[in-house]
């Protein structure tokens, strides 16, 4: 105790010679917790599989609510480089909503781009009792969440990523937003690039 008050104040006098202001609003913790340095395995471009899809039980129809075709996840590599990216005010309004309505901490942020038609959305990755959700948009105003399945092939070009949109464990008494057809995704071995 008398050691980690010790570095405290020797902490507290060099932000005040430095002239920077120690940060009350995080913990070091919380910060140590902030570097996401464990990237999910599904950091890479994915297109649909049907066969997949299929065998898992979901039904690739053609309605408005089908799952994008392609997608290529880009993740920050930690909570001060997604807030300069993201904003701050944004990524912090992510965090309370979701800590405060679904008891949920977020574990990584990053965008996702629909190869098919170049939309480009912001996500977070949270976690809760082993199981990684998928929150895409501004969850404030539109909830659209997935629970994420990643399995690992005998090849990489063999792994098999599962976005189940189908997540009653989350969803909120006022539900917003649309809910998107599941859907069995596998690695994109020739991936077209964008213009």
């Amino acid at each position: 105790m008398r050691a980690y008050l010790i570095t405290t104040i020797v902490l507290l006098l060099t932000c005040h010679l430095a002239g920077d202001e120690p940060s009350t609003s995080r913990s070091p913790a919380e910060r140590e917790a902030d570097n996401w340095s464990e990237t999910p395995h599904w950091l890479d471009r994915w297109k649909i599989d049907p066969k997949a899809t299929f065998l898992l039980g979901f039904s690739l129809g053609e309605d408005d609510d089908q799952p994008p075709e392609k997608l290529h996840f880009g993740f920050y590599p930690s909570r001060d480089v997604a807030a300069q990216a993201m904003g701050e005010e944004y990524l912090r309004s992510q965090e309370q909503y979701l800590a405060k309505r679904v008891k949920q901490k977020v574990v990584a942020a990053g965008g996702w781009k629909e190869k098919t038609s170049g939309h480009e959305s912001l996500f977070v990755v949270t976690q809760k009792n082993g199981t990684t959700y998928l929150w895409f948009g501004d969850v404030t105003k539109s909830l659209n969440v997935a629970e994420v399945h990643f399995v690992r092939g005998t090849r990489r070009d063999r792994d098999l990523l599962i976005l189940d949109y189908n997540v009653p464990s989350v969803r909120l008494d006022n539900e917003f937003g649309r809910r998107l057809t599941s859907a069995a995704y596998r690695r994109d071995a020739n991936p077209t690039r964008q213009p």
